[in-house]
């Protein structure tokens, strides 16, 4: 948990406290040891997830108490809620979402209201750790699409940030149904049975063309994505990847 969501999350435990049923599923979350958090970019919207579900939070400026513009339990998972983060877009406050991974390997895509607009299966096993890479940031900067990195104990898959901005795009035309929206791409990768467990991952974008590759004047099809990632035996390793394989092995780089 970072320190701006714990000052918070204190802050609003000892606020609540006293102040009626209204705030009960707030408090019931954070009453729970197994909780995470989530804290919007912008500082302003604070998701808490315990179990199967995800109380978010508007904090008001000038407000004593976070308000609830929605019902606040709206963002539930069939099984056990492993991870969650929030997926913000620079120049459009609307473009952004909170995205959460299951103990069953499902990913799921929130509004910021809470209102369910993606969730599909990405592997069997949990999603550990759900990382954001935001555009020009990573290996390219001239790379603007950013995207998203589900961490499983044995690989990993990556979802571009332009099929997320194209779904909160479809959902800001009216398209509410799960079922009617654009499914997400993505790529996924199995790590080597001889490496140990993977707690954590990031996709830090395209590796850069070796110098003979670009003296033969870069031979198309030949991106390679980097994923770092730790773990146990070895604790720290990146894998080399291709860029848009529907799964594939990751090779230690």
């Amino acid at each position: 948990m970072s320190a701006d969501a714990k000052r918070l999350l204190e802050g609003l435990q000892s606020l609540l406290e006293g102040s009626g049923t209204r705030h009960g599923p707030v408090l019931s979350a954070l009453s729970d040891g197994a909780f995470l958090t989530a804290l919007h970019p912008n500082g302003g919207v604070l998701a808490v997830v315990g179990r199967q579900k995800a109380v978010i939070l508007t904090v008001a400026a000038g407000s004593p108490l976070p308000q609830f513009p929605f019902a606040p339990s709206l963002c539930v998972a069939p099984e056990a809620v492993t991870a969650a983060t929030w997926v913000a877009f620079a120049g459009n406050s609307s473009d952004s979402c909170l995205v959460v991974g299951t103990s069953a390997g499902f990913l799921q895509v929130h509004s910021v209201e809470g209102t369910l607009l993606q969730r599909q299966q990405l592997h069997t096993r949990p999603i550990v750790s759900l990382r954001v890479r935001g555009g020009g940031q990573g290996t390219d900067s001239g790379d603007q699409s950013g995207d998203v990195t589900a961490t499983f104990p044995d690989g990993a898959a990556r979802v571009s940030g332009w099929d997320v901005r194209a779904l909160l795009r479809q959902q800001r035309q009216g398209w509410t149904e799960p079922e009617n929206l654009q499914a997400l791409g993505y790529s996924r990768w199995d790590v080597h049975r001889h490496a140990g467990d993977r707690s954590d991952g990031i996709c830090v974008g395209t590796r850069p063309q070796s110098l003979q590759t670009v003296m033969r004047g870069g031979a198309a099809g030949e991106a390679k994505v980097v994923l770092a990632t730790v773990g146990a035996k070895p604790t720290v390793a990146a894998f080399e990847v291709e860029e848009r394989a529907a799964r594939g092995a990751a090779a230690v780089v």
